[in-house]
């Protein structure tokens, strides 16, 4: 059983997710990453998917397989690619976590802002105390 399935919407090259699954492993969790098209499975405290930053099919066949998502982190460089993820999100329900990026860009898009991409090890211990509040 997966506790919970987090979408890192924008995470280019992979390496904010990276992170993140491993500031979840020192945390003591069980946890996994894959890409957006693999299946996750067996007993974690979190699984992470990972998509590229362009929005397109792939994240739609991805909520059909997967509608039971905790939630989604955006990893926005910029207010257009953080506008595309967060549009995406409203338009299939999808609860968002929170943006990593600029925290200009996450007032801008009235977004809880999580912080930059190399404070990923402060935001897993965040999100890791606040996931019993997101489900």
């Amino acid at each position: 059983m997966i506790k919970r399935k987090i979408v890192i919407l924008g995470d280019k090259n992979g390496l904010f997710s990276q992170e993140l699954h491993s500031t979840f492993l020192s945390l003591g969790r069980t946890s996994n990453l894959i890409q957006i098209d693999e299946e996750g499975e067996g007993n974690l405290d979190y699984l992470l998917i990972t998509t590229p930053s362009k929005i397109g099919e792939e994240h739609y066949r991805l909520y059909e397989r997967m509608s039971d998502l905790a939630g989604a982190i955006i990893v926005a460089p910029n207010h257009l690619s953080g506008l595309r993820s967060l549009l995406f999100c409203k338009e299939v329900r999808i609860a968002v976590l929170g943006l990593v990026g600029e925290e200009a860009l996450a007032v801008k898009l009235d977004l809880p802002y999580l912080g930059r991409e190399e404070e990923v090890s402060k935001i897993g211990t965040y999100l890791d105390t606040r996931m019993e509040f997101y489900g």
